[in-house]
């Protein structure tokens, strides 16, 4: 059975972070896609530090996510850490790996 990805993000969107905030005003949810019944998604931290401390928030995601009428699959969410980097504007944005550090 297909899910409904609106639902979904909904479904997860108030999961209280240990900060205090909701997923949904941290802005952490990202690459959050549905394919039939499976849900996929990344939550975005500062640094590996903060992704041990998302566990609990990753749990109570699957364990809503898998509550819903439909049932969806989920392949482990998980916490990435990612360093930002300041833009000539001002904002910031993800660094990308150095392709050279990875073998071929």
């Amino acid at each position: 059975m297909s899910v409904n990805r609106e639902a979904a993000l909904r479904e997860i969107s108030d999961i209280v972070l240990p900060d205090g905030r909701t997923l949904e005003k941290a802005d952490l949810v990202r690459a959050f896609s549905v394919d039939g019944d499976t849900v996929r998604f990344v939550l975005e931290v500062a640094d590996a530090g903060v992704a041990r401390s998302m566990a609990p928030v990753e749990a109570e995601a699957k364990r809503r996510l898998e509550a819903m009428p439909a049932s969806p699959r989920l392949p482990s969410p998980c916490a990435v850490p990612v360093r930002r980097l300041p833009c000539r504007s001002g904002a910031t944005r993800p660094r990308r790996p150095d392709p050279s550090r990875f073998p071929a």
